[in-house]
Parts: structure tokens; C-alpha cells; sequence
């Protein structure tokens, strides 16, 4: 049984007649309630929604909107229509199964042929039996006895005998006249039969809306993009008076050259009124490029009319792939401690020395390695290997005694990471304070020596002041990697003026050093006190004072200047 559309059966005696007395006759069998199924002789079917067949009567083509019958599958007039809620008895299927034959009757046929999708069946179509079809000839209908275009010929008038000649009458007799013949009646015209009804146009579905869930849509290369969306659901939300057949999706990814059709459900609704949905998934869709997915809908009724969203060209979702950006820094990488102190003669002036670099490094493909990366205060690089613990823990150490130059300055740093797979990543730099713990030179000096001045014209002299100095700091290294200077003062004993300068000391040999300044026209010819003191800076920028240097020198012989 097939039932076109929602509503109740067909009651009374009129468009049931004929089917109550078919199942009534062949037995059918009531298995739930309002609903009939059974078989009448071989693989005939009972459903809800029948055509009407009362009477013995085609129904009339302006009957309620309905589901049109044919004579034939795809040839004959249309001969009625199924109303909706009535029900029809199924008798056959084309060998496509998009036709069904029903029982139909009328005054030269008891059968009809009607499309298959609207019809709701009640048990499986194919145990149908597959029947053909050949349009009967239209019958020529009987005419009525008022209506005859025969004309019916009167009987034929036998005329009297002519009478024999009078003998006494020498001149003929007149003849008598012959009966006037009966009037034929009047023919009536043959009615014109009546015009084959025009079949009611199908007007196409109306889809309000078709949308997609999502703007975006990404291919995941192995979980690089977790919360980035992965599907996307499309929704057509559509309608027709006689039924929507089908919805289908048709996409293409990226690179195709053609749409792949994707059947869309029906959600909610029915099939007058509803929303169908179609999901595509981009791992199992195979949307594996980047690029544009385009898509649009088409809605198909029964008849076969459609309606296509958008009505032109298609809509479009960019897509892209989460690539393996490498180890992601969840902690650091950091130093324990902020400042070190180079220390390498245990002068003690601070502490610590050394500390360890952490970082905590994650990655979806896991963490093959990691290196410590550090640019010491001379600007030299030096790369070291990481060790890795549980909980995503690498690990290293720098020493200021043992790393760079041992001087105060400055260390940065920075972590490269690689996963399972290569991918890099680089973390920030960072930067350390080295503090060198340093040393005072040692000084000694030789006597002082003076050249007076000669006989005129009075050309000055010098002064002369040896040194002897060591550092500590320079770790055994040659001390004229010192750097000396030599400040003096010469003080007249007689007036009390003081003369004072600096002399750079430059380096001799071994730990001496040799300083000498000159003696010009303000020196008096007289006794001086000189005092003079080192101050020296090591290669490590440390810097030490002397205070030692006290001789007396005597100027004299030319008279001065001024």
C-alpha cells in the first residue's frame, strides 16, 4: 500500500468502494491499526493515500492537488490524479521501479501508472511484479438516443397499381398522386467529446537557504592546529507542494576538476517542508590541499523539477593546512641565576659561578633534541647539548671560569629544539651579568734619576722612573699585558710650588716597566721632593693603585726660564 503525502484514509462508500470489495474478496490481512498490507494473487501491495475509484470514474484533472495518473509510464494523456490521503492499490513497478502501476478503474481500463517517489509504500516494492503497459485506445463514446447524427430513412412507399384504362373513358385518367414520403426526423449533432484535462504545471522546489557551519575549514597534518576547524556541515533548507525526492550537495576541493555529489539528509521537517544537511570531513573527504572548496545544493521533486542554491556559479570555504611549526616552549628557556661571577683565582669576591639553563619543551610529535646556544663576552659562540628528563624537562649549564673570557661582561643565550619529524624551533634570547672577581698589581719602583741642565742654551732634560709591577690576574700571562701609568709631583723645597703629570710606563722586559717625563723651563734650579704612584689595568679591566714612589732630585746649573 502507498499513501501519498500526510492525512487520513478515504472514508465512506465512494472512492473506497472498489478497493473494500478487492479486500474484502482477496483476503488482505490487518496488521496495524489504520494501516492495510497484504497481497492480492502475486506480489500486490495495499498502501495509504489512494487514488480516488469511485464510481468507476477517472478522477477529474481539476481535482485537489495531487499525484497525477497516466495511462502509460512517459505516454498517454493524464487520466486523473491521486488526492492526497486517499490510498491506492499497488499491482506492478516498471522495470526501473521509477513507475507504479495501481489499480485504477474506469470504462476501458482498470489500471493506471503514477510516479513512484511520492507514494509512501507499506512493504518493500520489489516483490512487485514487473508489468508493462500499452496505452488503450481512447473509446469512442456511445452515443444517446437524443444525441444521433444517424439519419433513419424512412420505409419505402409501395405506389398503388395504375388502374386499368375505363372503357368507357376514352382519355387517361389522371394518376393519383403518390403518398407524400414521412419527414425524416431531424439529426442531432454528435456531442464533441470532451477535451483531454491539461496537466497542472509542477512549479519547481524553492530552496530558502543553503549555509555552511564554518568560514574556515583545515586539513590537520597530525594534530599542528587542534582548535582550527576540521568539518563542515551544510544545511539546505527547501520546500514543495508535491514533495521533495531528493537533496544533494555537490563540492569540489581543491585541485579537482570536477563536483563530487554528497546525498543530503533530511533533519527536520518533512518532505513538503524541510531542512536537509550534508557533512564533509577533511581527512575523510580527502581535502588534503590548500586552497578553495566549492559547493551548491540541488533540491528534486518527484516529477522531476529542480531548483539549484546558488542559481548560478557556487559558494566557496578557503581551506588550509596546519603544517608541523616544531617544539613549542611551555617554560622558558632561563637561567637560575641572573648574575655569575668569574672567579678564576678564588679571590672570593662573589658567588655563584655557574648555574643551569631550563626550558620545558613540548611537541606533538615528541622532542628529539635540544642545544644550548651562548655568545660569551668576546662575542664567541659556543654550542652544548641538552639533556632531556621526564615531564618535557632539557637541561644545561654554563660556568663563568670555565666559559668566555673569565672577564665581567655579559653572556646571552637561547634554546634550538627539534622534533621526531625535523622541524625547528628557536626560543628568545636571553642574557646573563659576569662579574670578574679581580686582583691588585703589585709594584715596585727603581730610584728615580734626574739629567740637570746643561751648559746653555739650557735644553731640558727628563726625569726617569723604572717600575717593576706584577698582576695575578693575568694567570701566569706576560705582565706587559698590563697596563701602567705613572703619576707624579715635584714640589719645590725652596717655594713650595708643586709641578705634577702623568707618564704612561711602557713595557721593557719581564714585570718592567719604564716611565720618564720631561723637565722644562718651569723647574728652578733646586731641590725637589718627587712623589709618584702606578695605577695599572689588567686584561680583565680590573684596575689597582701604588702609593710607593718618594725621591728627591736636584735641578740645577742653567738659570730658568721666566
Amino acid at each position: 500500500m502507498a499513501g501519498l503525502g500526510a492525512g487520513g484514509a478515504a472514508g465512506g462508500g465512494g472512492p473506497l468502494a472498489g478497493l473494500a470489495a478487492a479486500v474484502a474478496t482477496n483476503g488482505l490481512l490487518a496488521i496495524a491499526a489504520g494501516l492495510i498490507v497484504g497481497v492480492i494473487g502475486t506480489g500486490t501491495l495495499l498502501a495509504t493515500g489512494a487514488v480516488h475509484v469511485g464510481g468507476g470514474n477517472a478522477a477529474p484533472a481539476a481535482a485537489p492537488v495531487g499525484l497525477q495518473v497516466v495511462a502509460c509510464p512517459d505516454a498517454g494523456p493524464v487520466i486523473g490524479s491521486i488526492p492526497r490521503g486517499e490510498k491506492v492499490l499497488v499491482t506492478g513497478r516498471s522495470a526501473d521501479g521509477t513507475w507504479l502501476q495501481v489499480f485504477y478503474p474506469g470504462p476501458a481500463f482498470d489500471r493506471a501508472w503514477t510516479k513512484a517517489g511520492p507514494l509512501q509504500l507499506e512493504a518493500d516494492a520489489n516483490t512487485l511484479p514487473v508489468a508493462s503497459c500499452e496505452a488503450p485506445a481512447t473509446p469512442t463514446p456511445r452515443p444517446t438516443p437524443a444525441a444521433s447524427t444517424a439519419v433513419v430513412e424512412s420505409p419505402a412507399v409501395s405506389p398503388s397499381p395504375e388502374p386499368s384504362p375505363s372503357p368507357a373513358v376514352s382519355q387517361a385518367p389522371s394518376p393519383s398522386p403518390s403518398p407524400a414520403a414521412s419527414p425524416s426526423p431531424s439529426a442531432s449533432p454528435i456531442p464533441s467529446p470532451s477535451p483531454t484535462p491539461k496537466p497542472t504545471p509542477n512549479a519547481p522546489p524553492v530552496i530558502a537557504a543553503l549555509t555552511a557551519s564554518t568560514t574556515t575549514l583545515s586539513f590537520d597534518q597530525g594534530a599542528y592546529c587542534p582548535t582550527a576547524p576540521k568539518t563542515v556541515t551544510f544545511t539546505v533548507k527547501a520546500s514543495d507542494a508535491g514533495g521533495i525526492a531528493t537533496a544533494t550537495l555537490y563540492w569540489k576541493k581543491p585541485g579537482a576538476a570536477s563536483y563530487t555529489p554528497a546525498p543530503m539528509s533530511l533533519a527536520s521537517g518533512s518532505a513538503q517542508k524541510g531542512t536537509w544537511t550534508a557533512t564533509l570531513d577533511t581527512t575523510a573527504n580527502g581535502i588534503t590541499s590548500e586552497g578553495t572548496l566549492a559547493y551548491y545544493a540541488i533540491a528534486l521533486d518527484a516529477s522531476g523539477a529542480k531548483a539549484k542554491s546558488p542559481a548560478t556559479s557556487a559558494l566557496a570555504i578557503p581551506v588550509s593546512i596546519c603544517v608541523n611549526t616544531g617544539p613549542t616552549f611551555t617554560n622558558g628557556p632561563s637561567a637560575g641565576d641572573s648574575t655569575l661571577y668569574a672567579d678564576p683565582l678564588q679571590v672570593g669576591c662573589g658567588s655563584p659561578i655557574g648555574t643551569e639553563i631550563r626550558a620545558t619543551i613540548t611537541d606533538i610529535d615528541g622532542v628529539a633534541s635540544a642545544k644550548l646556544i651562548f655568545t660569551d663576552q668576546s662575542g664567541a659562540t659556543t654550542t652544548r647539548a641538552m639533556q632531556g628528563f621526564a615531564g618535557n624537562l632539557w637541561t644545561s649549564f654554563i660556568n663563568a671560569n670555565d666559559d668566555g673570557t673569565q672577564s665581567g661582561g655579559a653572556f646571552t643565550f637561547q634554546v634550538v629544539a627539534v622534533d621526531t619529524k625535523g622541524a625547528t624551533t628557536t626560543s628568545d634570547s636571553q642574557s646573563i651579568r659576569v662579574v670578574r672577581c679581580d686582583t691588585e698589581a703589585t709594584f715596585d719602583f727603581g730610584a728615580a734619576t734626574a739629567t740637570v741642565y746643561n751648559a746653555p742654551p739650557c735644553t731640558p732634560t727628563s726625569v726617569t722612573i723604572p717600575v717593576f709591577a706584577s698582576d695575578r690576574d693575568n694567570g701566569g700571562r706576560d705582565s706587559s699585558r698590563l697596563q701602567v701609568v705613572v703619576s707624579w709631583q715635584a714640589t719645590n723645597l725652596r717655594t713650595g710650588r708643586a709641578i705634577s703629570g702623568d707618564a704612561q710606563a711602557v713595557f721593557q722586559k719581564g714585570n718592567s716597566f719604564l716611565a720618564s717625563f720631561p723637565v722644562t723651563a718651569d723647574w728652578q734650579a733646586t731641590l725637589y721632593t718627587l712623589t709618584y704612584f702606578a695605577t695599572s689595568t689588567d686584561i680583565f679591566g680590573g684596575t689597582s693603585k701604588s702609593f710607593t714612589g718618594k725621591t728627591q732630585i736636584s735641578v740645577n746649573g742653567c738659570q730658568p726660564l721666566g
